[in-house]
């Protein structure tokens, strides 16, 4: 503290206007400087109880605030979007291990959200998807075969096998005149292969069998999305 009559404090910064101010309660004027270089001696000793406190009445306040706090929180992302993702960016390269770990936590929770996202990409890179599908395909050819033997056995397996598919598609055909049997939309060619395929009602792969009544005709893009899933499973999802 120094008086009206002095010029500096004990440690010997000046006495100005934009160093010193009134102390509630004392005599004279005070030492801006000093009581900066008491207030960091005091924060970097009493460091971790001063940070719990602050977690504490950010935690209490989100609880009694959540509303306020997720329009102010979104209306801050959106105003430093990039500063936001430069930080995370940093984090995630000094942190990787971590990053996974929440990425694993996180995909575990929501695997539909994961899922739906995966089907997303997929479609919109298409290219993407057939060039990594084939890079799989020539480092390990022997799954890929071993997948192939398990689904004829399975065909082989089914109770009510026949021998003549092209007659029952032609029979499919008809009734389903022309169209994808899910979508309905889709134009079928009985004469290119690749604008159908016939697929199972009830997949092999959940106990369905290889017969009249659990087949139909659909479109590649149609049997490929519904994979394992019932005739219900499929439609439910995509009405």
């Amino acid at each position: 503290m120094g008086s009206k009559y002095q010029t500096s404090c004990i440690r010997g910064h000046l006495f100005d206007d934009a160093n010193t101010y009134v102390r509630p309660g004392a005599v004279g004027r005070a030492c801006r400087e000093c009581k900066r270089m008491h207030t960091r001696k005091w924060y970097e000793k009493n460091r971790t109880a001063v940070n719990e406190g602050r977690k504490e009445y950010r935690r209490a306040y989100y609880l009694a605030n959540k509303e306020r706090a997720a329009v102010l929180g979104k209306a801050w992302h959106r105003e430093n979007r990039e500063r936001k993702d430069a930080v995370g960016k940093l984090w995630s390269a000094s942190n990787p291990e971590k990053r996974k770990e929440i990425a694993r936590r996180w995909q575990l929770k929501h695997p539909e959200q994961v899922k739906e996202y995966n089907n997303s990409w997929a479609r919109r890179n298409r290219h993407k998807t057939r060039e990594y599908e084939r890079a799989r395909l020539r480092s390990n050819p022997e799954r890929y075969r071993e997948r192939n033997r398990r689904r004829r056995a399975r065909k082989r397996s089914a109770i009510g096998i026949w021998d003549n598919d092209a007659f029952i598609e032609r029979q499919l055909f008809l009734y389903q005149e022309g169209k994808c049997f899910y979508c309905g939309i889709k134009k079928l060619n009985l004469l290119v292969r690749k604008t159908f395929h016939l697929e199972h009602c009830i997949p092999l792969f959940r106990g369905g069998l290889h017969c009249a009544t659990n087949v139909v005709l659909a479109c590649p893009t149609c049997n490929l999305r519904k994979g394992t899933k019932t005739v219900e499973e499929f439609r439910e999802k995509n009405s």
